[in-house]
């Protein structure tokens, strides 16, 4: 069988005999799309995506395959980190685009010829590490071979420079795989996981700068104890659903230098015979692309002085890079270095900023920045005049119009009461946690660890100017009894939350802003009705916060078409596992206690049956996504934040 190879959708498929792959754009496997006709897919467990295929007698030859894709099957779980120190900093950045990581960008391009198909992948960090992939498969091999070259293109060395790439093999019956560390250091480093009695996944080098090892489940980290500084010893095997791994240790990597490091993974059926093939085959490699020339010298920038006015409670936008001078010409980037004694201050790495003064302040008030061209900076500082306002009298601010009252959070466990007039420092249990104030007695309190799940439950609704049920915290503070003066409440780690309603008691609902994925319509405690629209034109987003514990009413969702998709923070019941989640004449469960959607598409008719689509992380938050049967144009990927 001559091999193969295709792009489709920004995404390279290579098959030989024995063995096929699908690289998706972040040059990792696991395609987000299906394979081209004439080219091998799992499709007798409905995948038409490519992860990693195998068939020992050959495709289209033979008997039936007798594995699954051993990568998406289950969670998929495959691509790379790669972490440095330079400038006093440490940086980890990760590209495993089907676990919800796409952190370093570049470009996929097929480089196949008649002898051997191939796909090479070009990118680079934010602090300028310049990585050359190529991935190869020969006609007759059960492995696939991935050169690395790292090329230092900032102007400062990278010390304690790794790479680090993992995979999680796994079938459609069967996630936990027999794992053993088959050899570590000189002897090379080679980690196999035996998917069923007789066929290993496997993963080796014979760089001696490889440690192999299997823990955890989406490692990320290429610095853990586990992956390098405390490696398995050679011969150690157990029997679970974890992650396998090969890390690098580098060293120092100088300005203008570069390093290639040699990796191999496959599935296989004899692990013994294929790691001989690929040391006889190890002489083939190929030759590094040159060192770039040192950098240039480079000039400093020269950031100017700024000033601004404004009137009292008011605030002022600029941008401090505009008249700033970089004599080589490089763009420039901003970062606060000092921030105002008497307001807040948005800053961006652009230069933009938002400037509010403090509630009654005028006078005179400053901050500085520094500019920066990568590789030097500058610094300078903005002076902002505050205009004194004229006494007005007072503002009457209109009720807030609040959805109907569904349910009351304060009876559930996990309440913490924070209106003791003392001053506070609270922490929340394991699970969602309730905490509750009541603005007229509250003090000034803290909460230290408000998780993803956890909900701020007030007496009052708060101060939102705008009506948009976004409330901003300025330095991760709000100010309960806005727009008076009054008590307040840090919340770590929180930067805005979201209005979701009231209570049966009548008390606000809030939770954390960054939960909910950009532009999408989320359910709240009320009943809500939503609509698609009637061309099915747009992608729309209907977001449902399922983890946080609470009725989120009875909902409809009216002109549900084939681009539309439905996220929840909790996985829908799957009665058989099938992917297909049955409603009751178009009527969908969210979970017991939960809530429910009706479903109804462009047509106005109930929709029996929606698919799961897959899920993807971030920070704390597993999205999970449905969309209609057979809609081919939705997946995680349009989840955006």
């Amino acid at each position: 069988m001559a091999i193969k190879s295709a792009t489709a959708n920004n995404e390279v498929f290579l098959q030989g005999t024995f063995l096929g792959i699908g690289i998706n754009a972040d040059g990792t496997l696991g395609t987000t799309k299906g394979a081209p006709k004439g080219l091998t897919s799992d499709v007798d467990t409905g995948l038409y995506r490519v992860g990693m295929i195998a068939d020992f007698d050959g495709f289209d030859t033979g008997k039936k395959m007798v594995l699954n894709d051993v990568l998406l099957q289950g969670r998929a779980i495959e691509g790379f980190n790669i972490g440095y120190k330079t400038g006093g900093s440490t940086y980890v950045q990760s590209n495993m685009l089907l676990t919800g990581f796409s952190e370093v960008d570049g470009k996929l391009t097929d480089t196949s010829n008649k002898a051997v198909a191939s796909a090479t992948w070009n990118g680079k960090t934010t602090e300028n590490l310049g990585i050359s992939q190529k991935i190869s498969l020969a006609d007759d091999a059960k492995y696939i071979r991935i050169d690395v070259t790292l090329t230092n293109q900032s102007g400062a060395a990278m010390t304690d420079l790794r790479y680090m790439r993992s995979f999680d093999p796994d079938q459609s019956d069967k996630y936990a795989t027999k794992n053993t560390i088959e050899s570590q250091g000189k002897n090379g480093a080679l980690v196999s996981a035996y998917v069923n009695s007789t066929n290993p996944f496997f993963l080796y080098s014979d760089d001696d700068r490889a440690v192999a090892s299997f823990y955890g489940f989406v490692n990320s980290d290429p610095y853990a104890a586990a992956a390098y500084d405390k490696p398995q010893a050679e011969g150690y095997t157990k029997t679970i659903d974890q992650t396998l791994n090969l890390t690098f240790g580098i060293g120092t990597l100088g300005a203008g230098q570069s390093t290639t490091i040699t990796m191999y993974m496959g599935v296989t059926d004899n692990l013994k015979a294929t790691i001989a093939q690929i040391n006889a085959n190890a002489g083939d490699t190929p030759t590094a692309p040159p060192s770039p020339p040192p950098p240039p010298t480079n000039d400093a920038p020269d950031a100017v002085n700024d000033s601004f006015k404004l009137k009292q409670d008011g605030s002022v936008k600029g941008n401090v890079l505009a008249n700033d001078k970089d004599a080589d010409g490089d763009a420039l980037s901003a970062l606060l270095k000092s921030g105002p004694a008497h307001g807040t201050i948005s800053f961006s790495a652009d230069g933009g900023f938002v400037y509010t003064p403090d509630k009654g302040f005028s006078g005179t008030d400053s901050f500085a920045y520094t500019a920066s061209d990568g590789k030097a900076t500058d610094s300078a500082t903005v002076t902002l005049s505050v205009e004194a306002a004229p006494v007005l009298p007072p503002v009457v601010v209109p009720p807030v119009v609040v959805p109907p009252v569904v349910t009351d959070l304060l009876d559930r466990v996990g309440t913490i009461n924070g209106s003791s007039s003392a001053s506070e420092v609270l922490s929340g249990k394991s699970g969602a946690n309730t905490f509750y104030f009541d603005e007229g007695v509250t003090g000034n309190d803290r909460i230290v660890n408000f998780e993803k799940n956890d909900v701020l439950v007030l007496e009052k609704a708060l101060f939102d100017a705008n009506k948009d049920g976004l409330i901003a915290l300025s330095g991760n503070v709000l100010s309960i009894d806005a727009p008076k003066i009054g008590d307040m409440l840090r919340i770590d780690g929180v930067s805005a939350l979201r209005f979701l309603g009231t209570d049966d008691a009548g008390n606000s609902v809030y939770a954390d802003a960054s939960v909910r994925p950009r532009g999408a319509k989320e359910s709240t405690l009320a009943d809500n009705v939503f609509a698609g629209d009637k061309g099915d034109k747009k992608k729309n987003v209907f977001f449902f916060d399922t983890d946080l514990g609470a009725d989120l009413g009875s909902d409809t969702i009216n002109l549900f078409g084939k681009r539309d998709l439905i996220a929840t923070t909790t996985k829908l019941t799957d009665g058989n596992d099938d992917g297909l989640i049955v409603g009751n004449n178009g009527l969908f469960s969210l979970g017991d206690g939960l809530g429910s959607i009706a479903l109804k598409g462009t047509n106005g008719a109930a929709v029996s049956t929606i698919e799961y689509d897959g899920s993807t992380v971030r920070g704390d938050v597993t999205y999970y996504v449905y969309s209609l049967v057979g809609s081919t144009s939705t997946d995680v990927s349009d989840l955006g934040f």
